[in-house]
């Protein structure tokens, strides 16, 4: 099956997974993680967004990741309760790991399966899976992020 034949598959099983991930990633570096519910829709919000960016013809590449970035920092802002300055930081280095992540696990299967990336992203479900790896990496970092925090509360009580 074709992934863009069935495209509600990459919406539901790769960019809102993805979006959360980088919301967390980005709450917990701003240490505004207080409730997970906040990821969870700011994450449905951008991954829909992205998603509906990324059907859009004609976009150079890196226009949707510039759309996403702006469209990130300006939601963060409204909802979260932090500097501009930190969420601008924070969503740029959340995006500067995704590609780095994605961009490794792209070339790691290339080389491993001899397969193009054309073949890779338009005619099997191996862009989902190779995303994964990268969202998973975020949801450890934003975890680690996280934890230093509480702990760091917890010691100062």
């Amino acid at each position: 099956m074709e992934i863009w034949q069935n495209p509600i598959l990459v919406l539901f099983l790769l960019s809102i997974p993805e979006m959360i991930a980088f919301s967390l990633f980005v709450m917990a570096m701003t240490k505004t993680l207080k409730s997970w519910k906040n990821a969870i829709w700011m994450g449905i919000v951008l991954g829909t967004a992205i998603y509906l960016i990324r059907m859009l013809p004609d976009l150079f590449f890196g226009i949707h990741t510039l759309m996403l970035v702006s469209l990130a920092v300006v939601l963060y802002r409204l909802v979260l309760d932090t500097d501009l300055a930190k969420i601008i930081v924070a969503a740029c280095t959340g995006m500067l790991l995704l590609v780095f992540v994605e961009y490794l696990f792209f070339w790691l299967a290339i080389n491993f399966t001899g397969l193009t990336l054309e073949e890779l992203i338009s005619g099997s479900l191996w862009w989902i899976v190779l995303c994964w790896p990268h969202i998973i990496i975020m949801l450890g970092i934003a975890y680690f992020f996280h934890k230093k925090q509480v702990a760091a509360k917890g010691s100062e009580i």
